[in-house]
């Protein structure tokens, strides 16, 4: 009888365990819905009324890591995808996000990522890229990398956030909009940044 008791304590104890799980993970869900929504309607407020970002909607599509999660527009393209460095291309406008997780900026550390980014950039574009292109300028952002002596105009902005470094590059144009660098600014501070934990 005292096995039966234990048996079923135990029995009502575990569907308890798996319900509050259950709720757990549904108000998760809700609050990341509600996040992804209030990013979609600031989104809207500030580029609604300029036509080349009228369809762009924001998802949770975008891959995960250990070390951050990222959503991205839904009519981006997955270009590249590894361990410690990540890309979106989009086709017909040339916009792209590569986020690349950086611990330490050691000289070794920062070649390798480098090299990452110029494979990514080389392969996009059907460039070839030499180290010696790899320059670094005051910019809008906290620090600014751009590759200057290509065949093509391309314009790379990577921006240093603490241990992360998160690189966005917003034009193939040699000349920046106003409206590449504000959409640049918005998916940096309300979509990477967002997404990216210590």
């Amino acid at each position: 009888m005292s096995n039966k008791l234990i048996l079923l304590t135990a029995t009502f104890m575990f569907a308890a365990c798996q319900s509050k799980t259950e709720t757990n993970t549904h108000k998760e869900e809700e609050v990341q819905l509600t996040h992804y929504q209030k990013a979609q309607n600031k989104f809207e407020n500030e580029f609604g009324h300029i036509p080349e970002y009228q369809n762009i909607t924001l998802s949770s599509q975008g891959p995960s890591s250990g070390n951050y999660d990222i959503y991205i527009p839904q009519n981006y393209i997955k270009h590249v995808a590894s361990a410690n460095n990540i890309a979106f291309f989009e086709e017909e406008t040339g916009f792209s996000i590569v986020v690349s997780d950086i611990h330490e900026r050691d000289s070794n550390t920062q070649l390798e990522w480098l090299e990452n980014i110029q494979q990514i950039v080389s392969e996009t574009y059907q460039i070839s890229l030499i180290k010696s292109d790899w320059q670094k300028e005051s910019g809008p952002f906290e620090a600014v990398f751009y590759y200057s002596n290509i065949k093509v105009p391309l314009n790379l902005w990577a921006i240093k956030n603490e241990k992360k470094v998160l690189m966005i590059q917003v034009s193939k144009s040699s000349e920046l909009t106003v409206n590449d660098i504000n959409f640049a600014r918005f998916v940096i501070n309300n979509i990477v940044l967002e997404n990216v934990q210590d």
